[in-house]
């Protein structure tokens, strides 16, 4: 089997636009992102303060943290956005539509249960943790809302960096391994085919046992 990797990867690009897409339009709308001109102002405090400093060694590292928790924290609504249309996407879509997003059908590829058995939410569910940062995010949100600056601050970081190297450490397994299959693949029990292929094995099937059956009556 050639292992689909281009085909993932120009997918994987288009998916994450449909998503960029879709949250900036529930991000635009002012109910759901009551914090955007604070965070605008912000903003523009973080490049100010970027701009004005030549030497990056010199900048008060406290000031651009406290300058980085506020734009995090007024951009809160904007994560939990991101992370409901990530989960619809990725997951609820995905599963209803036979393991298929819309650029894994324009790619012609679909996720499949490795046993080939029918494909079950938990294990589109757990891809989707690993390789589409749901678990990190949710995890971010959650810290954010509900703990101290000083721990957001000091966990950020390295739930981040455990989620960066997790996929990363997928992308790496999808290039070089001989059947593809990348960490989220392993853990979801999944892989990425063409969408032609499960047909295909299907017809071979039937050719197989069609010449077992004539082969058996001609002994007969």
């Amino acid at each position: 089997m050639n292992k689909p990797t281009i085909k993932r990867a120009c997918a994987y690009l288009i998916d994450l636009m449909l998503v960029l897409i879709i949250s900036s339009l529930f991000t635009g709308i002012e109910a759901l992102n009551p914090n955007a001109d604070k965070y605008e102002e912000t903003y523009d405090k973080y490049k100010t303060i970027i701009s004005n400093t030549t030497d990056i060694n010199t900048i008060n590292n406290e000031e651009i943290m406290n300058v980085t928790y506020d734009m995090s924290k007024y951009g809160l609504s904007v994560s939990v956005i991101n992370l409901v249309v990530t989960f619809l996407y990725f997951v609820v879509f995905q599963y209803m539509n036979n393991g298929k997003t819309v650029g894994k059908m324009l790619m012609k590829i679909k996720v499949v249960s490795k046993d080939r058995k029918k494909l079950k939410f938990d294990q589109i569910l757990l891809r989707a943790i690993i390789i589409n940062s749901i678990l990190s995010s949710l995890i971010l949100v959650i810290v954010l809302a509900f703990a101290s600056k000083s721990v957001y601050l000091s966990s950020s970081r390295y739930i981040q960096f455990v989620d960066m190297t997790l996929v990363f450490a997928s992308i790496i397994m999808i290039l070089f391994k001989a059947d593809g299959r990348g960490l989220h693949d392993i853990i979801g029990r999944t892989e990425v085919i063409y969408d032609t292929e499960e047909v295909e094995n299907v017809k071979e099937a039937n050719i197989v046992e069609e010449k077992k059956t004539k082969k058996r009556k001609k002994s007969e």
